[in-house]
């Protein structure tokens, strides 16, 4: 599993060598709420569930002045799902590191970005009518996922982001997976002036 992340920040940061501060790199941060649930092959969904999410990430762009960028993102998420039968509620939740790795694409202010996504399972907590339960034991570890979304962002570095994600692994071997939409409150600071 160790050496999965190690590869996986190869390849993120190991692209763009020739980048640095004075090409245009920008960071900043987001945060919002997930509105997720759970998907189960040929089975009714259970109800959909808010969470928190918060990152921070950087903006490498391709060349000066360009249209396009890459946008790697290292964020905290708040998954789950909840159902209600009989009267009582049955509620999940699964905490995530997550790196995105997405394709922006700015034109003025409306953005659209997409990309793969890794998330690594911190915790659960599992509240049922007997109980409260936490763990990772049966789940997997590290799932693999995309994320699509559009956005606007203002001249002064503010932005809202519509975004949609969807894990392409099972939470375990015969599992349901994650899916769920995002709203995002984003600030990317001013570029840093060259020396």
């Amino acid at each position: 599993m160790n050496k999965r992340w190690i590869v996986w920040a190869v390849v993120v940061f190991g692209c763009w060598p020739g980048l640095a501060p004075a090409q245009g790199v920008r960071f900043g941060l987001k945060a919002g709420g997930n509105y997720s649930t759970l998907y189960f092959k040929d089975v009714t969904r259970p109800d959909r569930r808010l969470g928190f999410w918060a990152a921070g990430f950087a903006r490498l762009p391709f060349a000066a002045n360009s249209l396009f960028s890459v946008q790697p993102e290292l964020a905290y998420s708040a998954k789950g799902a909840q159902t209600t039968y009989q009267g009582q509620t049955n509620r999940s939740r699964f905490h995530y590191l997550e790196l995105p790795v997405l394709v922006h694409l700015q034109a003025k202010g409306l953005f659209v970005e997409a990309g793969p996504q890794l998330s690594y399972l911190l915790g659960t907590r599992f509240e049922t009518a007997v109980g409260t339960e936490t763990g990772r034991s049966g789940y997997r570890q590290l799932l693999v996922g995309a994320v699509a979304g559009v956005g606007y962002q203002v001249p002064m570095g503010l932005s809202l982001t519509l975004r949609y994600a969807n894990d392409l692994t099972r939470l375990a071997r015969q599992g349901p997976r994650h899916t769920l939409y995002q709203l995002q409150l984003g600030y990317l600071f001013a570029p840093r002036e060259a020396d």
